[in-house]
């Protein structure tokens, strides 16, 4: 069965107290996450523990953090795109929906916050290749 990119949670508004996403916003590109955040958004009533490849995760594990260039654009923008399809799920995902992908702590209080409300970052939650986010939702 082939993923629906920008589908919708099948949940009731505020219904979910605890959700829980490992390895998927340190896959999709920015337009994505936008969605899935504001899904989640709207199916949560609890706290959300989403992991991202960030500072930690970057220094301990991405080869491309060592390049000054490319580092120094990460650190100012906040978001790395690989631009290249992981293979792991190649045979379900559409081409480039499911890359690799690194934020900063401002990036994500930054444009996460515009959807959902960002409590804390754990460097190292999920281990040492994530790192946490715990979110609740923001309501207007």
């Amino acid at each position: 069965r082939k993923l629906e990119p920008f589908g919708e949670m099948p949940c009731a508004a505020d219904n979910v107290d605890l959700l829980y996403s490992h390895s998927v916003m340190t896959h999709l590109s920015e337009e994505a996450q936008v969605h899935w955040l504001q899904q989640i958004n709207r199916v949560l009533r609890g706290i959300a523990v989403i992991s991202v490849h960030g500072i930690y995760s970057s220094i301990v594990d991405a080869g491309w953090i060592r390049i000054p260039e490319v580092a120094k654009t990460w650190l100012e923008r906040g978001f790395k795109d690989s631009g290249m399809n992981n293979p792991d799920i190649a045979d379900v995902a559409p081409d480039l929906y499911y890359k690799d992908v690194a934020h900063t702590p401002k990036y994500i209080y930054d444009v996460w916050g515009r959807h959902i409300t960002v409590l804390d970052i754990i460097p190292g939650g999920f281990g040492s290749l994530h790192d946490a986010v715990v979110c609740a939702p923001k309501r207007v």
